[in-house]
């Protein structure tokens, strides 16, 4: 199976997994139970570790030529982004200082798909 797809699948899974969660399904903690967002955490953080495993695969292994630098890198920041907020959610910390890094990862990760010419990143200004 392709490194990608595996990416796709776990991370998805945990995207489903806290939407749920954060949706209010199943997020009612039981009297004496465990708390749901624990298990989520678990899920986010499997998740992380394995796009991490997978980043690797794609660059050392250049499974997608020389775009594959370009795809781990941003595989290995949502790798990052699942392994904190698995963490986060395991220990029961605030979530508020990990969506301040949600907005840097979305901007790191559009200026690095960007379709404006070499060099110029996510430059707004217009030559």
């Amino acid at each position: 199976m392709p490194p990608i797809t595996i990416v796709f699948f776990v991370s998805g899974m945990a995207v489903w997994a806290n939407a749920m969660y954060f949706l209010g399904v199943g997020a009612d903690r039981k009297e004496g139970g465990a708390d749901p967002l624990k298990s989520v955490g678990w899920v986010t953080l499997t998740a992380g570790l394995v796009d991490f495993v997978q980043a690797f695969a794609i660059m050392s292994n250049q499974l997608a030529g020389e775009a594959s630098i370009l795809l781990g890198g941003l595989v290995s920041i949502y790798a990052l982004f699942f392994t904190f907020l698995g963490i986060t959610e395991v220990l029961g910390l605030d979530l508020r200082p990990l969506g301040n890094v949600c907005i840097a990862i979305s901007r790191s990760c559009l200026c690095s798909t960007s379709t404006s010419s070499p060099g110029r990143g996510c430059s707004s200004r217009s030559s």
